[in-house]
């Protein structure tokens, strides 16, 4: 991979729906580094991070401004201040580039 071959740091996020455990995830992954030549270790949180299934129906706090007092953070300390997310969408001809692992749905963040 490009990104792999060129230094960059890697991370990988993934989706778990309801029917799938963490460790098959993570053991999907396995294969999936060792198929790409990738070194990545896929038992690792930091490595890889698996989310979970987001239920669009569901009643969820909302998240303001405040909550960077509330968690001691700052906007400039968390990952879309700094990193970006290469996706490849089912159906497009190739890659892009998404400014917020959170809202990869929004072309504005595109």
């Amino acid at each position: 991979m490009w990104l792999a071959e060129h230094g960059f740091d890697i991370a990988v996020a993934s989706r778990r729906l309801s029917d799938e455990s963490e460790a098959e995830i993570r053991a999907g992954f396995v294969g999936l580094y060792r198929e790409l030549g990738l070194a990545l270790d896929a038992d690792d949180p930091l490595a890889l991070t698996v989310l979970p299934e987001m239920d669009p129906d569901a009643d969820v706090p909302e998240i303001t401004e405040a909550c960077w007092g509330i968690l001691g953070k700052s906007p400039e300390s968390v990952m879309c201040s700094s990193s970006r997310m290469v996706v490849k969408f089912k159906g497009a001809a190739r890659p892009t580039v998404i400014a917020c692992t959170l809202l990869p749905y929004d072309s504005r963040f595109d």
